[in-house]
């Protein structure tokens, strides 16, 4: 009864979630996650005219380009909204995004 014990305490030591004790916003997470699936692909300069709808986001920013290519490759929706980029964002967030 100890091994399984000790088994199980391990497991759940190993299997806490990736964001539990991390302050990453929800930019932190999209700059990065954007970065990671444009890095080693082709996008056209036809990008440039893609215009995100986000309110909160100015538009001679990296965070614009971001969106604008990971918009191309319909990795992200462009909707008319303004994102909590400065809340913290939860592992369950973060999987809807890289799911889509």
């Amino acid at each position: 009864m100890k091994k399984i014990s000790l088994l199980l305490l391990l497991l759940c030591t190993f299997i806490t979630p990736v964001f539990a004790d991390s302050s990453l916003t929800l930019e932190q997470f999209l700059r990065g996650y954007f970065s990671v699936i444009t890095q080693n692909v082709t996008i056209p300069n036809s990008y440039i005219s893609i215009v995100p709808k986000f309110t909160n986001i100015p538009v001679k920013s990296t965070l614009y380009t971001l969106f604008q290519k990971a918009i191309y490759l319909d990795a992200f929706p462009n909707a008319r909204m303004e994102l909590p980029l400065r809340k913290n964002i939860t592992e369950a967030q973060a999987t809807t995004i890289i799911r889509r």
